[in-house]
């Protein structure tokens, strides 16, 4: 997976939008928002487009983001920008943030980066977290505005202080790289620890390897173990290949190859290919399973497109095969491919 990837609007729930101030928050559409964000959508938008259309910002920006990111809706571009920019004016900070995203994605208006930059300021300038952490995310690689990493830091530090985990990460990463910025592992350590505990994957899968290997804090096998299952339970198939990998090694923990086969198996299943070379190396050598080249060969191809030494190894891997066996092989990996709807391996 991807770690630096912009935190993209339609991952962002609809939670985030309704911290504004205590009188936003006590409109009806809003407490229907908060009460069953699923099972009240429609419940809200109805309650939301009268009070919309009387002038309520924050109705009116609730109904642009449903009509924008929500399936629950009809979605549709333009009437989210419509709803957006009538909250916008009125100074409500998130339809701001919001519509700067719009211009910059070029949905519902023309692309337009300099109307993106001055939406996100104006909502930045509020206060808008979300805002000012992707502001810093702009500044950081350069996105839509030149890099800058002193105006990268100087966002992220003002996002994290409000608690966002994506510039906790963000900053994290920035400190621990030492982007722009004296290393720190301690602090880039504490920062993650503060994203991991509000559930943020990417924070608490690089906890984990902070803890494992005593980067900024004290080497510690468990915790490192703890935090990867807590991205792996979220789906974050690296963490899940590095559980593989510490029993794999005996690293930290007791050497156990049936474990090490059993959780790159997971991550093998999930596309991550590093765990399906690791896996298919373990059936080639008949470790903690019976050899099987075929097998081997299905998992070591399946991760080929991605890792010049699995395409290598695969080479010799046929060398010693049957053509009946390498045939069968890349049957077993088609039939693979069909099962994940033809998204084919994930990167290492």
């Amino acid at each position: 997976m991807k770690e630096n990837i912009r935190p993209a609007l339609l991952t962002l729930s609809i939670s985030a939008f309704l911290c504004a101030a205590p009188s936003a928050r006590a409109n009806p559409c809003s407490e229907a928002y908060e009460s069953d964000k699923r099972k009240e959508t429609k419940k809200a938008y109805s309650l939301c487009l009268p009070l919309a259309v009387e002038g309520d910002a924050e109705a009116q920006k609730n109904l642009g983001w449903l009509h924008a990111h929500s399936n629950l809706v009809t979605q549709d571009d333009d009437v989210a920008v419509y709803w957006l920019r009538k909250a916008a004016k009125q100074g409500n900070a998130t339809a701001e943030y919001l519509l700067g995203g719009m211009y910059e994605d070029g949905r519902g208006v023309p692309k337009n980066n300099e109307k993106a930059m001055r939406w996100y300021l104006k909502a930045a300038k509020q206060g808008q977290a979300l805002a000012e952490n992707e502001l810093g995310w702009i500044y950081h690689k350069g996105t839509i505005a030149p890099q800058d990493y002193a105006k990268a830091l100087r966002w992220y530090r003002k996002a994290a202080k409000r608690g966002d985990e994506w510039a906790q990460f963000h900053l994290g990463k920035m400190l621990e790289e030492g982007e722009g910025v004296e290393q720190d592992f301690a602090e880039a350590a504490r920062l993650y620890r503060q994203a991991a505990k509000q559930g943020l994957a990417w924070a608490q899968f690089h906890l984990g390897m902070m803890y494992q290997k005593g980067k900024g804090v004290p080497k510690d096998a468990a915790k490192a173990i703890f935090w990867y299952h807590e991205a792996g339970n979220k789906g974050w198939s690296e963490a899940i290949h590095a559980l593989g990998a510490m029993h794999d090694k005996g690293d930290g923990v007791k050497q156990d190859k049936e474990k090490a086969l059993e959780w790159y198996g997971i991550a093998a299943q999930r596309g991550y290919a590093e765990s399906q070379y690791a896996l298919g190396v373990m059936h080639r050598d008949g470790e903690s399973v019976e050899q099987d080249l075929v097998e081997a060969h299905k998992w070591i191809g399946l991760a080929s497109p991605h890792m010049k030494k699995a395409l290598k190894e695969l080479l010799l891997l046929q060398k010693q095969m049957t053509r009946a066996q390498i045939a069968e092989a890349q049957a077993l990996a088609r039939e693979w491919h069909k099962g994940r709807n033809g998204k084919g391996s994930e990167p290492p």
